[in-house]
């Protein structure tokens, strides 16, 4: 049976904060819908500023518990390219079957 990885990578710049619980609530409702769904998956959250975080790697589905505001804390500067460039370096290392990337 294939895993699917789920990458969500989330911008924590500043920017944000106004933000804050919408996001995190966007990102739960995400979580809940996917583990509602049949079949396998792991994820993988990157949240990225001017520093790159990885709260979740490739962590079962099904385990995952809600993120809080607390998790979830916008500051300093946008790399969105850095961002986006390292997570799909790891996720090639990872060659899933199949990934889903959000």
């Amino acid at each position: 049976m294939s895993v699917v990885e789920i990458v969500a990578i989330i911008d924590q710049s500043g920017s944000m904060s106004g933000l804050r619980e919408e996001v995190v609530g966007s990102l739960n409702g995400f979580i809940e819908a996917q583990q509602a769904l049949p079949g396998h998956a792991n994820l993988t959250v990157v949240m990225y500023d001017d520093r790159y975080e990885v709260p979740l790697d490739s962590a079962p589905l099904k385990d995952v518990k809600p993120f809080t505001l607390e998790d979830y804390n916008p500051r300093g500067m946008t790399a969105t390219y850095d961002a986006v460039g390292k997570a799909l370096s790891q996720l090639e290392e990872r060659n899933p079957e199949k990934a889903i990337i959000m």
